[in-house]
């Protein structure tokens, strides 16, 4: 039963964590970043911004699902 209390958490952080950089991806692509300067480094800066964001999800996202595929299935 801990096996199995511990793989939820670890299923919801992980969830959770995802979410919100998925949300900030989202949110920086959508509104872009405030940037002091030309209009075209401000459209730059927020694309290469919500790359990295997609990019960090991403990476995120295979190593919980790494990590989660590695666990025992639990036994009852």
């Amino acid at each position: 039963m801990d096996d199995l209390k511990k793989m939820f958490e670890k299923l919801m952080v992980g969830t959770i964590t995802r979410g919100v950089l998925w949300m900030l991806a989202l949110a920086t692509a959508q509104f872009g970043l405030p940037v002091v300067g030309e209009e075209d480094a401000g459209r730059i800066a927020s694309y290469v911004a919500s790359a990295f964001f997609v990019i960090l999800a991403m990476i995120w996202s295979k190593k919980k699902d790494d990590a989660n595929k590695a666990m025992p299935p639990p036994t009852e």
